[in-house]
């Protein structure tokens, strides 16, 4: 004799599965509740991909699982087979596609220094931009905290492209092409203006920072850079003012 259908297992079973795995607000250092649109919109195509019933009317926003109560029994039951048969790999696929943030983590100093000042006290301004005009690089004017260079990055790409009180769901749309070659490209770079001078790029000083993007470790550094090149890399897309560095910059 089968087992007597439970409802209420039965919403928290579908439920469970049609909600996004990740918690943006852990992912990208925010005060949560926090929804990050642009990967919120994968997961839902994700799911349009792997649903194979009326379970997919329920792709979209949480709020849209408010009326599942609402389903007969029979419907639930549907369903409830259903959502077993894909959550696993809709989750591994969705779980892949966005390691490149929940995975991340800031290149070290014995990884990649070349873009900082020399250990100890700081050696001046006047010799950041002369060492990196000589070796024609950028330099930092400060040692910055790793953890502190990667909360900016990850605030920057929060602020940047989420198209939250927009009409449109997802990306903002003035920030479309950047984010393809965030999403897409094994090595992307996103750049943001700073609330001061946060280094020197071939011997001038610059508001500018430039995050490069390993997404295949993954792993992330930054690096002072003119407002020119950082024009140059987001091609016609808005660059964010971040305040994150406030604190290491030179006022």
């Amino acid at each position: 004799m089968p087992p007597e259908f439970n409802r209420k297992q039965a919403e928290r079973e579908i439920r469970k599965a049609m909600l996004c795995p990740v918690d943006w607000a852990t992912v990208f250092r925010v005060g949560g509740p926090a929804l990050f649109e642009p990967l919120e919109a994968l997961w839902y195509a994700i799911l349009a991909e792997h649903v194979r019933g009326d379970e997919a009317e329920y792709v979209g926003p949480d709020y849209w699982l408010a009326t599942l109560s609402h389903e007969s029994d029979a419907d639930l039951r549907a369903m409830q087979v259903n959502v077993h048969l894909w959550t696993e790999s809709a989750r591994k696929q969705f779980l892949v596609a966005v390691r490149r943030f929940t995975d991340i983590r800031y290149a070290s100093r014995q990884q990649y220094g070349k873009h900082l000042p020399p250990p100890g006290p700081f050696p001046g301004r006047r010799w950041i931009e002369d060492e990196s005009r000589r070796r024609g690089i950028s330099i930092f004017y400060f040692d910055i905290p790793e953890e502190a260079t990667l909360v900016a990055f990850l605030h920057g790409v929060f602020w940047s492209f989420s198209a939250a009180g927009a009409e449109e769901f997802g990306v903002a749309s003035n920030a479309e092409k950047l984010w393809g070659k965030v999403m897409s490209e094994a090595n992307s770079r996103v750049c943001f203006r700073c609330s001061a001078p946060i280094g020197a790029s071939r011997g001038a000083p610059t508001n500018f920072i430039c995050f490069e993007l390993d997404a295949t470790t993954p792993i992330v550094h930054g690096y002072p850079i003119s407002e020119e090149e950082a024009r140059r890399i987001h091609d016609g897309c808005p660059i964010q003012t971040i305040t994150e560095l406030e604190q290491w910059g030179l006022h």
